[in-house]
This record gives structure tokens, sequence and C-alpha cells, in this order.
């Protein structure tokens, strides 16, 4: 299981970086403007980051590493990982900001513009709310570690059974 999440992890780096290099579209302040409302339209008020979601897993990894630290200081180490994280993502280039910068950059500020009233009809907004309810998102979670180990244990057997050493 950590090879996979390591595996995940390094993915996502690279395509983050990979992403974030093909951007090179200069923008005007309007059309920033239009790529924030964008960003927050996806994001929502109470969908938390990406980011944050990782640092809780590897947090809870860390701990299980770390079993003789006591609670008091995982709560300090805790808050400096918050804040490490929180002024990550605010001072911008997260996985969502990334993602939305490059898939943006051959829209118009006008399929912008249509794009941002998609992400806030009605219907949308209310699906995007029940999707980010905690109990789903365990579910999401849960359901994404076992595919990953379905995964693995299914290339395992293709490199075992044509003579190659597992990736376990």
């Amino acid at each position: 299981m950590r090879s996979f999440a390591n595996y995940m992890l390094g993915a996502s780096a690279i395509l983050a970086m990979a992403l974030y290099s093909a951007s090179s579209h200069a923008e005007d302040a309007d059309r920033a403007q239009l790529i924030s409302q964008l960003i927050q339209s996806q994001q929502g008020d109470k969908v938390e980051p990406v980011e944050t979601q990782l640092a809780r897993m590897m947090m809870m990894q860390a701990k299980q590493a770390n079993p003789t630290v006591g609670p008091d200081k995982w709560l300090a180490v805790q808050g400096d990982v918050n804040a490490a994280v929180t002024n990550m993502v605010a001072t911008g280039g997260g996985a969502i900001e990334t993602m939305t910068r490059t898939g943006v950059a051959n829209l118009s500020d006008a399929d912008l513009i249509h794009l941002i009233s998609i992400y806030r009809d009605p219907v949308l907004v209310k699906y995007m709310s029940a999707v980010s309810n905690p109990v789903v998102q365990a579910q999401v979670r849960q359901a994404s570690m076992a595919t990953g180990l379905r995964v693995s244990a299914l290339i395992n057997s293709v490199l075992e059974k044509n003579g190659l050493q597992g990736i376990h």
C-alpha cells in the first residue's frame, strides 16, 4: 500500500509540473479574475483542498512511523503542517488551480464566463455538495484504496506470471 501511495504522490507531482510548465498563457487582470472565479466555483466554499486531504493522509502515515511521539507533539506538528499547506494553497499552484489554468489556456473569456455559469448551476451545486459530504468522501477514499490494491494485485500477478519481480 505504501508503494502505491508513493507512486500516486510521484505521479501527481510529475503531472502538476508538466501541466504548470505547459501553461504559458499571458493573463490580463480580467482574465485572471475569470480564472479565479472558475477555480472558486470548482472548489466551492465547503470543499477541502486536495492538498489538505493529502496532508492529512500523510500525517496519518507519519504518526504510524513515529509511534512513540506524544499527542501534544502531534498537535504542534499538525498545526505547523496545516499552516504550511494553507499558505501553499493560498499562494497558488495547487492541484485544482494548476489543472484549471492549463485546461483553460485555449479558451476564450466568453468560454470562461460560460464555464463559470455551468459550475454555478443550482443542480450542479447541489450535486457537488452531496459528493463533498464527509461520509461520501470517506467512501470514495475507501473505494480508491481498494481499487489501488486490486490494480496492484493484478499487476503483480501479471509480472509474476511473466517471471518478473512484483511491485508489492
